[in-house]
């Protein structure tokens, strides 16, 4: 494994890393035998690295649904909570937390007025930020405001609800056996002021206010995704040049062509999401900022193909 060479000490913390019923929804087969992402991590992992585990936190706090609003002091049992992870991770070398929603409180007739983690799992995570490399894995079954985790977390996994096969894809990405090459199917917005924030957009629809002239009012508006449409990172890089569009001049209806010579620059073979947009510079109707004609998944080597 890649990393699991330099680690001796594992902590698995977080209420979703063992509650299994979110890892699925009542639209998905039933009955079928899914393992948590702590089991998952467990099994894969091999002596001398040993696995810790703990809970730290409910999914909801105990004042819930008023704590989506207020932000309520720690609770006795809470605050041990994440007292005893905080004691964990100091042991450990990689901390991996996972958070998010459950099925009670993500849904059809199930809407939330912010869209953070929920309870005291933000503050779990804050917490646990300082102690050594801390990854985050996201189950949850919409879009999330993840600012924060953004800034200060080393790694953010998205895994959706992972169902049966989700906690193995997570132990691989997590230690280094799967390099991900997956790209965003949807639009992360910095806030819930922002939606509907969706892919794609009109230009007019995210200007920003002025921070100078007369009528300027400074930099107040947060504008913009947090994460785009087709946005993923990988264990690698990859490098585009050479891009050719024939013919660079085109009449209505014609047909173009476009090349580009794709670079694994990394050091790890991957699979890369090649992706082709579009804008019109000038149009008699307002059209979208960008528009995706065409994506292509390729395996790169290192070095050029």
């Amino acid at each position: 494994m890649f990393f699991e060479n330099k680690l001796k000490n594992i902590l698995v913390t977080g209420p979703l890393a063992v509650d299994k019923a979110v890892y699925s929804s009542h639209y998905d087969p039933q009955n079928t035998r899914i393992r948590s992402v702590l089991e998952g991590i467990q099994n894969y992992v091999s002596i001398p690295a040993k696995v810790d585990f703990s809970f730290g936190c409910e999914v909801v706090d105990e004042v819930w649904p008023e704590g989506k609003i207020i932000l309520f002091p720690l609770t006795r049992d809470e605050k041990n909570g994440i007292d005893v992870a905080c004691t964990k991770a100091k042991k450990s070398e990689l901390i991996s937390t996972v958070m998010g929603e459950d099925g009670q409180h993500c849904g059809e007739s199930r809407s939330r007025t912010n869209l953070g983690l929920l309870g005291s799992q933000f503050q779990l995570l804050q917490v646990l930020k300082r102690d050594r490399q801390t990854n985050h894995s996201n189950s949850n079954q919409q879009k999330t405001i993840i600012n924060w985790e953004n800034q200060y977390i080393q790694a953010i996994l998205e895994a959706w609800s992972p169902n049966v096969e989700g906690s193995n894809a997570i132990s691989k990405t997590i230690l280094g056996d799967y390099n991900p090459g997956g790209k965003l199917p949807i639009t992360f917005p910095r806030s819930v002021g922002l939606l509907e924030l969706n892919f794609s957009y009109k230009p007019s629809s995210q200007l920003g206010q002025p921070s100078s002239e007369p009528n300027g009012t400074g930099k107040t508006s947060v504008v913009g995704e947090l994460y785009p449409f087709g946005y993923g990172l990988s264990y690698t890089q990859f490098e585009y040049q050479n891009l050719n569009i024939f013919p660079e001049t085109g009449r209505t209806q014609q047909q173009v062509q476009v090349s580009i010579e794709a670079i694994n620059a990394g050091k790890v073979k991957r699979d890369a999401v090649v992706q082709l947009y579009f804008n019109d510079l000038v149009s008699s109707v307002n059209v979208y900022q960008l528009q995706l004609s065409r994506f292509e998944c390729i395996t790169l080597d290192r070095g050029r193909d």
